[in-house]
């Protein structure tokens, strides 16, 4: 019954992303990042056997993964290599995509199951999942592709699997389910760690409820404990080099939180999470759920408990401070997790009617679920999912970026939110000609793991600057070129001395950034505080090669973000870096002819996280075999399953 129910919820869930399918990428104002960061993995890093690397291709740079694990972009590579290279790395993307919200279904029936609802229950649960539409990410259309928080979906299905997972281990902990719960909760430390640390809380109120009808045991505590170790483990080539330098981390940036009473507000009026009046009729599940704790049932006070109490928990957490990383996301990221709990006893209110009419099939039943889950998720959410269709004139500037714009080089890319959405016909374009062009660009994606955020935002501020100023900031930053959406916004640089129209096709021009004599050429990537030439003769990711010459000794900023893993040479001669005030690359730089080399390498925590990583696999790989000799030894020992 819980496969009929979720291939239902398959079904109506792949109607859901009809409007995938075609030539374009899919929606959502980060989506196209998210492509440039898979193109690059696979381009990059895997063919070279690195699991992270310098990502270039935003703002001023930053270690790729360091902050934002790895996991969805895996999924990307392993699909092109699963189609032995006949998906290209958008075709795969898009299947990734997909793959992400279909996972969700499945992962919510297995959710159910370890909550001990039933098969019936599990089935009617996989539907009602695709009800729940958090713009906030991990569950639901409007934020995968309205926002394009693609990977938070995945991370969605990873946090059920694991909470389900836990559960099990909580309640009858077996090696099987200890290991089921270190894999599914280390592939969400790596795919989006922010829910790791909502499970956290989620777990806080969930597992003490089982004391009311199961006694603690030390055999649980510990198989509780392995599964944790065990994901801490697997994730450590992730986790360990991310907590080591969590000093790099960049600033935060997310939505405002409301406090509770205004949030409850919004879910009740239907304008968040779930479609108007859709809360009432979770109200009558929960109500069903009250009873059944009256009846003294397994987990069911966690089930009634554990979404109202996790508003609770976020919003003390906002009064506490309202700046904390932690109290910024709770109320935001987890809203649509409290979604996912706030359907399963509605499921069992269903399953227990169902069962009670002696509806055996249950075919009436679910497809009258599936029937309210097309009518609530299918209109309004369901066109959030399309393609991105950009207009002909942003086609033709990516190619002439392209065409223009040196390796190693940067463009920046005019902001005028929202009228370049009706213009370009792309919600951020700045992110869709750098996956287009294949360049640099000095618009910032991910500036929480950015060293340089004042940099990284100078895009947003220079047509608000007079244009000399604007020049001198992109030339410092290695700018080349400059992307007018709407060059009439933008009249005071264009017509500028500063700057060069070498192409246009109204209301769009690119403007190339003019040199200025005896100073570092646009694009070197060097300034320095006086009259000196320098040239990039080497713009790779993680290796750059700048020829010098200066008339004096002097220190020189490099337009890199800082990091502990760059290093350099002069004249072959090591040096050391420094860190400047806008979080730069700072060297110093000998008087005369002088060629400059950069390297980003790998540290100390990187090779520690990676030797955790393979030690526990090993451990995995060699445990059973150990286990199966010791029972051959010993026929008489219980080695559990």
């Amino acid at each position: 019954m819980a496969a009929a129910g979720t291939l239902l919820a398959l079904g109506l869930a792949l109607w859901l992303l009809a409007g995938l399918w075609g030539p374009n990428p899919p929606s959502g104002d980060d989506t196209m990042a998210h492509l440039v960061r898979a193109g690059f993995t696979i381009k990059a890093l895997l063919p070279h056997f690195k699991l992270d690397g310098w990502q270039p291709q935003f703002g001023t740079g930053y270690q790729q993964f360091l902050f934002y694990g790895p996991g969805f972009t895996w999924l990307v590579a392993l699909l092109r290599w699963l189609s032995f290279g006949a998906l290209s790395v958008p075709g795969a993307f898009k299947a990734a995509s997909a793959l992400a919200y279909l996972a969700l279904p499945p992962s919510v029936a297995y959710l159910a199951a370890s909550f001990g609802l039933g098969r019936r229950a599990a089935g009617i649960a996989a539907i009602l999942s695709l009800c729940v539409a958090s713009p906030y990410g991990g569950v639901g259309l409007p934020g995968t592709f309205g926002v394009g928080l693609i990977p938070s979906q995945l991370g969605g299905a990873f946090f059920c699997l694991a909470l389900g997972a836990i559960l099990r281990v909580v309640a009858a902990p077996t090696r099987r389910r200890i290991a089921v719960a270190g894999a599914a909760l280390a592939a969400l430390f790596v795919t989006h760690a922010i829910s790791a640390m909502i499970l956290a809380v989620f777990l806080a109120v969930i597992v003490p409820a089982l004391l009311l009808t199961d006694r603690p045991t030390r055999e649980r505590l510990r198989g509780l404990a392995a599964a944790v170790a065990l994901a801490a483990g697997l994730a450590a080539f992730w986790l360990v080099p991310s907590f080591a330098h969590r000093d790099l981390r960049g600033i935060l940036t997310s939505w405002v939180n409301p406090l509770l009473p205004q949030r409850l507000g919004e879910i009740f009026g239907g304008r968040i999470l779930f479609h108007k009046g859709v809360i009432w009729v979770l109200l009558a599940g929960l109500v069903f759920g009250a009873w059944r704790v009256w009846q003294g049932r397994r987990w069911a006070l966690a089930l009634v408990a554990a979404p109202l109490a996790y508003l609770v928990i976020a919003d003390l957490f906002l009064r506490w401070n309202s700046q904390n990383v932690i109290s910024v996301q709770l109320m935001n990221r987890g809203l649509g997790y409290v979604g996912v709990l706030l359907v399963l006893p509605l499921a069992v209110l269903l399953a227990t009617v169902a069962r009670t009419l002696r509806w055996w099939h249950l075919g009436e039943l679910l497809a009258l679920a599936a029937a309210v889950a097309l009518v609530l998720v299918g209109g309004s959410v369901r066109d959030v999912v399309r393609q991105q269709t950009p207009a002909l004139q942003l086609r033709a500037m990516a190619a002439e970026l392209a065409r223009v714009v040196p390796d190693g080089a940067r463009f920046a890319t005019q902001r005028e939110w929202p009228q370049e959405i009706a213009i370009t016909g792309i919600t951020m374009p700045d992110n869709w000609l750098a996956w287009a062009s294949g360049r640099d660009t000095l618009n910032i994606f991910n500036v929480e793991s950015s060293t340089s955020p004042g940099p990284d935002y100078e895009p947003d501020r220079m047509t608000s600057q007079g244009a000399g100023q604007a020049a001198s900031e992109l030339l410092h930053l290695g700018v080349t070129h400059v992307a007018l959406t709407d060059e009439a916004a933008a009249k005071p640089m264009a017509t500028s001395r500063f700057f060069q129209v070498i192409w246009r096709d109204p209301p769009m021009a690119v403007l190339a950034v003019k040199p200025v004599p005896g100073w570092p050429a646009p694009g070197s990537l060097l300034q320095t505080d006086s009259p000196e030439e320098a040239h990039l003769i080497r713009g790779e990711a993680e290796h750059l090669e700048i020829a010098v010459q200066a008339d004096r000794r002097q220190l020189a900023t490099v337009a890199v973000g800082w990091s502990p893993k760059w290093h350099a040479w002069v004249n072959g001669t090591p040096v050391r870096l420094e860190r400047s005030q806008e979080g730069l690359i700072l060297l110093p730089l000998p008087a005369g002819a002088s060629t400059v080399m950069l390297r980003f390498q790998q540290d100390r925590w990187d090779l520690l996280g990676i030797a955790v990583t393979v030690l526990t696999v090993l451990g995995l790989l060699i445990w059973p075999l150990w286990r199966r000799r010791r029972l051959l030894r010993n026929p008489g020992i219980d080695t559990g399953s």
